[in-house]
């Protein structure tokens, strides 16, 4: 087939509306959206149609009622996510401006945050578990450390992926920075944090 029998013209600089990357990222975020929607729905039911909150649950014929998460943990990660998807995007501005060493310094900070957001709900399961947190302890505690959990797997997921970026070449093979690859970060770490404050005010203030 010659040039001459294409139906429409062909224009070297168009392309997709959206990257093969922006597109994986937009489907895993869906996918993970579900996920999310089926837990919190699940969990609005419950919240909702319970006589108290937190429910009462019974153990040897004995009820209890569990006692309200703290407020300050969860607060200090909303805050720490904040930052990290802060630094996501100022990563994906120096990828734009082609600055390498700037782009690798901000997603070390985003993986740092990460990292303490971890910490910091690892230290809240602790110390609400000495309170009597934990997966029995009622429709309440079920909810969640479950939720939470999944929650921090998801911020696990981001840390990994900043890990497999580090350890490839940023620079594309005819010269630049890769900037699809960072910026795309920042879509993930925007989402976490934007189902964590949905999560907060659910699970903490509702």
């Amino acid at each position: 087939m010659t040039e001459s029998s294409v139906p429409y013209p062909r224009d070297p600089e168009s392309g997709p509306p959206v990257s093969r990357g922006r597109l994986g990222v937009l489907l895993w975020i869906g996918c993970e959206s579900m996920v999310f929607a089926g837990l919190i729905g699940t969990f609005v039911l419950a919240r909702f149609t319970a006589p108290m909150w937190p429910a009462p649950y019974m153990v040897d014929g004995v009820q209890y009622v569990p006692q309200r998460v703290g407020l300050l943990i969860p607060i200090v990660n909303a805050v720490v996510l904040s930052l990290a998807t802060l630094f996501a995007f100022k990563a994906s501005n120096a990828a734009r401006a082609q600055r390498e060493v700037d782009v690798r310094r901000h997603l070390t900070a985003v993986s740092l945050f990460g990292i303490v957001f971890l910490a910091l709900v690892i230290a809240e399961l602790k110390i609400e578990g000495a309170r009597g947190l934990e997966l029995r302890a009622g429709p309440y505690g079920s909810f969640v450390i479950l939720i939470t959990f999944v929650h921090a797997v998801h911020v696990l997921a981001g840390i990994v992926w900043h890990w497999v970026i580090a350890r490839a070449p940023l620079m594309l093979p005819l010269g630049g920075l890769n900037v699809e690859r960072v910026s795309i970060v920042g879509l993930w770490w925007g989402y976490v944090t934007g189902v964590w404050y949905i999560l907060l005010i659910l699970l903490h203030l509702a």
